[in-house]
């Protein structure tokens, strides 16, 4: 059996120039995997929580490490904004989730819309 994650990134709202955080697209994607990947794919990805957020290495319960989301929002900002430090650790996070999704086999799957700049999105 496969199960599936689906997730969105950004929003509904109308692009707005005046900020420039505002995110330009909506994306609803996601990944299936095999039932059988699931248990060893959360331990290692709790892994690359711990790995790249160091306050989680020090937690003495697994379910803060569990809790503690990673906002691909702030990994943006640290590729666009961030110190050279900040920006080497989103992209080598980025690379640790994919390398983890290809290494069992995940299929993702995912659809874009692109805003366009006043217009109401539909």
């Amino acid at each position: 059996m496969y199960l599936c994650y689906i997730d969105e990134a950004g929003n509904g709202q109308t692009l707005d120039p005046a900020r420039p955080d505002a995110p330009p697209v909506l994306v609803v994607g996601g990944f299936t995997i095999h039932d059988s990947h699931i248990k060893q794919l959360t331990w290692d990805f709790l892994n690359i929580k711990k790995t790249y957020r160091p306050q989680l290495r020090r937690s003495l319960h697994l379910s803060e490490v569990i809790h503690t989301e990673i906002k691909g929002s702030d990994v943006r900002k640290d590729v666009r904004v961030g110190n050279r430090d900040q920006r080497r650790a989103a992209m080598l996070l980025v690379d640790s989730i994919l390398g983890l999704l290809q290494r069992y086999h995940a299929r993702l799957l995912a659809r874009v819309w692109v805003k366009q700049e006043g217009l109401a999105f539909n």
